[in-house]
């Protein structure tokens, strides 16, 4: 799956168009890229995906796009998650051995715990 997203507007609004072949998405990059040279200011860049999804805006109100290779996004996400796992695992392990983290556990009565919260860990 690959998506092409459109980026316009004053307030800046996207668009992600889906195509199920890398074909397809080809197609419309070279629909988009056809007549930018000579009618960018003026013309209209219209596009139709493989899921019934139509844009048509002008070209002069386009911010940006971006093409993605969905598959590749996908390992990008996992591969995230896995880093965060691993960064929670051995921020673990680091307050099991740290000093300061064991005496106040014995204080409490039990095992000192770190939890994710807002992003940083607390007790």
């Amino acid at each position: 799956m690959f998506s092409l997203t459109v980026v316009f507007g004053t307030s800046p609004t996207p668009w992600v168009l889906l195509y199920k072949t890398k074909d397809a998405l080809d197609a419309a990059v070279a629909n988009y890229r056809a007549d930018r040279t000579t009618t960018f200011e003026s013309g209209e860049f219209t596009a139709t995906d493989d899921f019934g999804s139509t844009i048509s805006v002008k070209r002069a109100t386009i911010q940006g796009i971006m093409f993605e290779d969905m598959d590749l996004s996908k390992m990008n996400a996992i591969e995230r998650g896995l880093h965060h796992a691993r960064s929670q695992a051995r921020a673990e392990q680091m307050a099991a051995s740290d000093p300061v983290l064991k005496a106040a556990s014995m204080h409490r009565g039990g095992a000192a715990m770190l939890t994710p919260f807002n992003g940083a860990f607390r007790q």
